[in-house]
């Protein structure tokens, strides 16, 4: 599934991220509408933040949960939108935003509870090293 077929438009700040040539020609090439709203203005990009917000507020949850040490914010941060990205969206009938832009189905039963006991497999050619 092209997200083009899907996306109708596409709002980002003003700070040139989005300005490539080849990027403008596709946006233009799949009919998608291009709003610019000026840096440093939060308030115009609703959505875009709120799920910072949430992401943030997941991953301070986390750390502060299982005692983390805030070197682990990174992966904390990484894995709060990790698993965000693969549950159930109630603004897309309930699908998830993986399985709306890939069209498979996600599972995260794969994903481990912070603080479980770990190990670490290395590869034989590599134990010489």
């Amino acid at each position: 599934m092209a997200i083009g077929r899907e996306m109708k438009s596409l709002q980002s700040d003003g700070w040139g991220e989005y300005w490539g040539k080849r990027f403008q020609q596709y946006l233009q090439d799949a009919g998608i509408h291009h709003m610019v709203s000026p840096p440093y203005s939060p308030a115009q990009h609703g959505l875009a933040e709120l799920m910072n917000r949430t992401i943030m507020e997941n991953t301070r949850c986390s750390v502060q949960y299982w005692k983390l040490s805030h070197t682990f914010w990174g992966e904390a941060v990484l894995t709060a939108a990790h698993i965000h990205n693969r549950l159930p969206s109630h603004t897309d009938n309930d699908i998830s935003h993986i399985a709306h832009g890939t069209g498979k189905g996600p599972g995260i039963g794969y994903v481990q509870v912070f603080g479980s006991t770990a190990w670490v497999h290395i590869p034989k050619k590599s134990e010489a090293s």
